[in-house]
């Protein structure tokens, strides 16, 4: 008898103590005036909440989804994940984009670090203020960064392989184009002019003509041509003809294709006058052999 009245004295207190940590309303469980559960059966989802922050973890849905409004350790407690606010790692849909976004503060780097064996080895740093992507390495720096306008490479190199790649040479403010196993290179210079070590291949080359140098002036009436007699007395002395470089020239200096099609044309062109000069002085000696065999 007694112990059934010690019993029942136990289950009063109980009870008493339950109903007084819990006298909240209906789908609330309190741990404290700061902490405890919430269930919302609109959404059919409970929540802890931390009634001071106003954070939240959302625990379940219909679709089975939870959120945490502030941040989850993972073994860590530097893996920040909020919602779509600044300072924020956002996993998912933010807004309209789907994926990894880091949403920083506009006077902040959103950053994205990679490390080995626990030491931090490279990284990319999203600047707000200018913004430019940088891709950067401890002890070497910046090595590469992206803005608006263009992408920017340090120490002036590109490299696609060993045995490839670009250098700018900014004495020069010329780019060359390397292979790096037989030195040739092709060089883009200044005033658009090309270097080529080796040799060019194409279906087509089209060289622009100034105005003026087109050699058609040869058959205007005042265009004073060599006889073929000085013509002559000018290849015996100098071996080339005139106008065109000897071939130690052309060895020495190379040529230029524009120039020298020019006056490969002029050449033409004369010797054109040299052929009608002797067409017509075969036709007046065929006139006189002709009137002499009518006599």
């Amino acid at each position: 008898m007694k112990i059934k009245i010690l019993f029942a004295v136990i289950l009063i207190v109980v009870s008493a103590t339950v109903n007084a940590q819990h006298s909240v309303p209906e789908n609330q469980i309190r741990f404290s005036e700061a902490r405890g559960f919430d269930y919302d059966p609109n959404s059919d989802a409970v929540y802890y909440n931390d009634y001071n922050n106003g954070q939240v973890v959302k625990i379940g849905d219909v679709g089975g989804n939870g959120w945490f409004l502030g941040k989850v350790g993972i073994g860590t407690n530097q893996l920040g994940i909020n919602g779509t606010g600044v300072n924020d790692l956002v996993i998912g849909n933010a807004s309209s984009s789907k994926g990894i976004i880091i949403n920083a503060n506009p006077n902040n780097d959103g950053i994205v670090a990679f490390a080995s064996a626990g030491t931090m080895v490279a990284r990319f740093i999203y600047n707000n203020p200018s913004g430019t992507l940088n891709y950067y390495k401890p002890g070497v720096g910046n090595l590469f960064a992206v803005d608006n306008t263009a992408v920017w490479i340090k120490n002036n190199k590109l490299r696609f392989s060993e045995n490839r790649g670009f250098d700018y040479d900014p004495t020069e403010d010329a780019l060359y184009y390397n292979d790096y196993n037989t030195g040739k290179t092709i060089k883009f210079g200044k005033n658009g002019e090309l270097t080529v070590d080796g040799k060019i291949k194409s279906e087509e080359v089209k060289v622009e003509v100034i105005a003026g140098v087109g050699p058609d002036y040869v058959f205007e009436a005042n265009y004073e041509l060599r006889t073929l007699q000085e013509t002559k007395e000018y290849i015996t002395e100098n071996k080339h003809l005139p106008e065109i470089p000897s071939a130690r020239e052309m060895e020495a200096n190379g040529i230029d294709l524009g120039a020298m099609n020019m006056r490969l044309l002029k050449k033409i062109e004369e010797l054109t006058l040299y052929q009608i000069e002797l067409l017509e002085r075969l036709e007046k000696a065929e006139e006189k052999i002709q009137q002499l065999e009518n006599k």
